[in-house]
């Protein structure tokens, strides 16, 4: 009788020692299912934010708002232009600026004769989608794309005049175009159908004071980002 009650007691040890094992196995399983649910989201959160530090605190030294010359204040033709690794690619930019306006000067801002030529195509023409003029003096990068646009062209001096891909020479060539009263026909037949132009009144008398022998003041509305 004896041996039959230690074995029931046997028994219910064991039974209490399982029931004791299948608890803290219940409890070390919930643990590591939170910690491995957790972990991840807390991983994802931090990576996100880091991303959004780096992204804010670096200035893009590519991106360049160009303007136009005349009347209209044009839209704002904001481009980014670089290489993968975010290196500025003058090529790229270049290419993006001519396939998307057939008419771009590359000029510089205290250069009068850029300002010259400025003065006469917008007091006597109208052009329609209207020339976008990129100061590269006020460009992030206007030394490397002024290299890129002389190796490109052939000219590398400002103002530099692109037509339909095509550079027309800078003040003079152009100038003397007009004094020929030449100017217009020449972007008739350069136009392609691109786009249009207007006279908008005759060649003036001459004024010695201005570098286009007229009496022009006309400013560019806007330029690249410095």
């Amino acid at each position: 009788m004896a041996v039959v009650v230690l074995k029931k007691r046997n028994i219910r040890l064991l039974v209490i020692t399982i029931l004791l094992l299948g608890l803290t196995f219940t409890v070390l399983r919930s643990t590591n299912s939170n910690f491995a649910t957790s972990t991840p989201a807390s991983n994802k959160e931090t990576t996100t934010d880091q991303a959004l530090v780096d992204y804010e605190s670096v200035e893009d030294p590519t991106k360049v708002r160009v303007g136009v010359v005349g009347d209209s204040t044009g839209e704002d033709g904001s481009t980014t232009s670089g290489s993968e690794d975010g290196e500025y690619n003058a090529e790229e930019e270049y290419s993006m600026l001519i396939k998307a306006n057939p008419l771009v000067m590359f000029s510089k801002s205290y250069c009068p004769f850029s300002s010259g030529l400025k003065e006469l195509l917008a007091e006597y023409f109208d052009f329609d989608p209207p020339i976008v003029v990129v100061e590269l003096d006020q460009h992030s990068n206007g030394r490397e794309l002024q290299e890129y646009i002389g190796k490109k062209t052939g000219r590398k001096t400002v103002p530099n005049l692109i037509v339909n891909g095509q550079s027309k020479g800078g003040f003079d060539d152009l100038h003397q175009l007009y004094r020929m009263t030449a100017l217009y026909n020449s972007f008739e037949s350069w136009s392609a159908g691109k786009f249009t132009v207007v006279k908008k009144k005759e060649k003036p008398g001459v004024n010695s004071d201005s570098p286009t022998g007229g009496d022009l003041n006309v400013p560019v509305i806007a330029g690249p980002d410095a």
